[in-house]
């Protein structure tokens, strides 16, 4: 198999340098003359500004105790331009990394692996079986089941190692060290699972305690993407109601890789709902090239010591559940996993399924995973935790303090800006503003947040400065809020100048 194959799939991540030239000052302004008077066209002006600056200039991050290689940024004019047309890159303000959007298909996978049908039903069936949750009802308990069946085909490493190097512009995959190949062999293993449909699953779930099963028949087949999701009423007794937060073990019959775990969650309680990237792993997603090169060339990291004060959290009070959720793709739902399970409390987990239907499934699956989650537990405390760098997260979670105000117990928001020089991308507060205050909290630093008492109430760390505006902050000449301010030059704001032109053309 010829691995340069690939290019003409994957081509599309690449970032590629183009000389450009500064277009006369006199005829930018003479463009903008008509445009300067909104006022929303002076905040693209800013976000343009910010944008190519990013593209241009990228500092170094902030010290960390994640590995991280700031790299080039390689987006041309033209693609930063069409991007800034309709504000952030929707994938990155979503929390999702723009090559993830844009994985291969089976028939391209089977294409470029010269894949026969008779290759592919020789291979074993594998099963994701995402660790999940359930919930008492009158009926007894209701647990989701959710994941993926797949069959993996092999590939060697030098195909791997060729879809890193697609992937990571500038990448010399024989520099990495065997923790890198490891890690990035493994992240493009990922890409090339073939989905299975009208697969027939079974599952067993095994007490801790006595070692007894229940099986669990999944009442249809698996869909078109290989994929299953259901809420299964559990009519045996085995299972006691409880007020305490369980776990138990789950298997999916005669598939070895189909474990998992299921957490009955009482009625009442506290739940830890967290996104993934950025809050509790250092990823830089605002920064694509530095979240591929942290996603495919150094193992997952924890941003600061998150894992600290989870662990405190957690020993406050052993019945707290945590779940979390991601809108990174499925695919690599076993990375994120993995990464949880070594450095946090165990837990339930959402991703972005592949076989979406609807336009929020589509375009807001944050929303719709949180308010599938929140309608399961309308009784429990939920506190949601989350960063300022994904726009999803900053409307979705003041939208269910509001939707829902006696489940939404606490906010916490990393303000990225502030803690990240790397970060140039303004964050919108509006959404905040009628929340209660008492209800949420942005902090920079684990400190902020660390001796938090969720069951006793706590939400808000009075020693840390709010100023919330209800507007975009984190934009140039924005001191009020503490974030990290740009050096504004005049060439930058000819960038910005420029970008907003060049807006006006494509």
């Amino acid at each position: 198999m010829n691995p340069s194959g690939f290019k003409a799939n994957l081509r599309s991540h690449r970032r590629r340098n183009q000389p450009w030239t500064s277009p006369p000052v006199g005829s930018i302004l003479a463009g903008l003359k008509t445009k300067m008077h909104s006022g929303s066209w002076f905040s693209s002006i800013l976000l343009a500004a910010l944008q190519l600056h990013l593209a241009v200039a990228a500092p170094n991050p902030l010290p960390t105790p994640a590995p991280s290689k700031t790299l080039p940024q390689k987006r041309d004019i033209s693609s930063w331009a069409s991007s800034v047309a309709s504000g952030l890159p929707t994938d990155v303000a979503g929390g999702v990394l723009p090559a993830f959007q844009g994985l291969p298909s089976p028939d391209d996978i089977k294409k470029q692996l010269n894949l026969t049908d008779e290759a592919i039903d020789a291979l074993p069936l594998e099963v994701l079986n995402i660790p999940t949750f359930a919930n008492w009802t009158g009926n007894g308990w209701n647990v989701r089941i959710h994941g993926q069946a797949y069959k993996q085909p092999p590939a060697n490493d030098s195909v791997l190692d060729h879809i890193s190097s697609v992937f990571i512009a500038d990448l010399d995959v024989s520099q990495l060290n065997e923790t890198g190949h490891r890690q990035s062999r493994n992240m493009s293993a990922l890409m090339l699972a073939l989905p299975q449909d009208d697969e027939r699953l079974n599952f067993t779930l095994t007490s801790p305690v006595s070692n007894n099963s229940l099986v669990i028949e999944f009442p249809a087949a698996t869909d078109s993407r290989g994929e299953f999701d259901a809420f299964i009423q559990l009519t045996s007794d085995m299972i006691p109601s409880n007020d305490s937060v369980m776990s138990w073990p789950m298997y999916t019959v005669n598939v070895n890789s189909g474990n998992s775990t299921v957490w009955f969650v009482p009625q009442k309680g506290v739940t830890i709902l967290s996104d993934v990237d950025d809050i509790l792993r250092f990823t830089q997603i605002y920064v694509p090239q530095n979240g591929l090169y942290n996603s495919f060339a150094v193992p997952f990291t924890p941003w600061s010591d998150m894992p600290s004060v989870y662990a405190k959290w957690a020993q406050q009070n052993p019945n707290f559940h945590f779940h979390y959720l991601t809108t990174t793709p499925e695919p690599f739902t076993r990375q994120y996993v993995d990464f949880l399970n070594k450095y946090y409390p165990l837990g339930s987990f959402d991703d972005r399924p592949l076989n979406l239907t609807t336009y929020d499934q589509i375009f807001q699956i944050r929303k719709t995973n949180l308010e599938r989650f929140f309608h399961t537990f309308p009784n429990r405390s939920i506190v949601l935790v989350g960063d300022t760098s994904n726009g999803d997260i900053m409307r979705n979670y003041p939208q269910m303090a509001l939707d829902f105000p006696n489940t939404t117990a606490c906010i916490l928001i990393r303000n990225t800006s502030a803690t990240d020089s790397s970060n140039h991308f303004p964050y919108n507060t509006k959404n905040f503003k009628d929340v209660p205050k008492e209800k949420y909290m942005f902090f920079r630093t684990t400190d902020d947040i660390r001796n938090l008492n969720f069951a006793n109430g706590d939400c808000v760390n009075a020693s840390v400065p709010q100023n919330v505006t209800f507007d975009y902050q984190g934009l140039p000449f924005d001191n009020n809020n503490g974030a990290f301010a740009l050096t504004t030059t005049p060439s930058f704001m000819l960038m910005a100048a420029t970008v907003l032109m060049l807006m006006t053309l494509l």
